[in-house]
């Protein structure tokens, strides 16, 4: 287990809210875990990595075996009096006026993928693919501030849901953004795992950084493989990124957030060593499981 403090901006901004959230889901009895910008932060603090967005909104993915509990849980938040509802957002509170907060409850309620959440007149539809598998594939246990000890989505597990969330909407660029910037620090991430797990990958036909981006794939594949469907889309997503070429969007876009030095095709480079690493079969690929914790 990992253990980090919060910066100052970190602490005065989401403390109290951590407090509530870990204390209303022990009430109500269900499991959470961090994903988005903030659980970015954390992971990459983790690897002594500054990220190169700043965010105020805090993704919290929440499993809900039955619709009821959901609504408990957010009745027991605003029971707290510092949160609000969002108009039109029934999936979404404010903390103090100020900080967005977004419950996207997963586990059982699902139907191909989506989740439907109502509350009064306001419907909302959202996408939750790739969730469950991640919760149970791609976390890592972080405490904070030696206070909280929570799930965190790692650096496999955002990377997949950052591709469906793109996949999902192609508005999204910041997910590529976020891939990007995920794909260019593997490297200095994996650190030694390289050459103590991976040293098949040495025999200098290719970079480090690429040895990186292709083990970054078999570190998707205990994800990836907990689920046909799951695998099916990613892999897809993939392919059709390497298909488009340097000149297709997802090339350009990771290109123009890290690796404008580099020419486009070097991104496609890139991409097919992640595709590889999903479907490398050798020892060392099957048994890194536990990537980058």
């Amino acid at each position: 287990m990992y253990s980090i403090s919060l910066t100052e901006r970190q602490r005065q901004q989401y403390k109290p809210i951590f407090d509530a959230i870990e204390q209303a889901c022990d009430e109500v009895g269900i499991e959470f875990f961090l994903v988005g910008a903030v659980a970015r932060d954390i992971t990459m603090a983790i690897h002594g990595l500054e990220s190169p967005r700043v965010t105020r909104d805090l993704d919290i993915a929440v499993l809900i075996p039955e619709p009821t509990d959901y609504d408990r849980l957010k009745e027991k938040l605003l029971e707290k009096g510092q949160f609000a509802e969002v108009r039109n957002m029934p999936f979404t509170l404010k903390y103090a006026g100020d900080t967005v907060v977004d419950l996207l409850p997963f586990g059982g309620l699902e139907m191909d993928g989506q989740v439907l959440v109502n509350r009064g007149e306001a419907v909302a539809k959202l996408a939750v693919t790739g969730f469950a598998e991640v919760y149970e594939h791609g976390t890592q246990h972080v405490m904070l501030d030696e206070e909280f000890t929570f799930r965190v989505c790692d650096l496999p597990g955002m990377v997949v849901l950052k591709l469906i969330a793109y996949d999902d909407n192609f508005e999204r660029v910041k997910d590529l953004t976020d891939i990007a910037f995920i794909l260019k620090n593997y490297e200095a991430i994996i650190d030694q795992q390289l050459f103590d797990e991976h040293y098949d990958l040495l025999d200098g036909e290719i970079s480090l950084e690429q040895a990186a981006a292709r083990i970054l794939g078999r570190h998707l594949r205990p994800i990836l493989n907990s689920l046909a469907a799951l695998y099916q889309r990613v892999t897809a997503i993939l392919d059709r990124a390497i298909a488009d070429g340097p000149e297709g969007p997802v090339a350009r876009h990771i290109h123009s957030a890290q690796y404008q030095r580099k020419p486009l095709d070097y991104v496609i480079t890139l991409l097919q060593q992640i595709r590889q690493g999903i479907d490398d079969t050798i020892t060392t690929a099957s048994t890194a499981t536990d990537n980058t914790k």
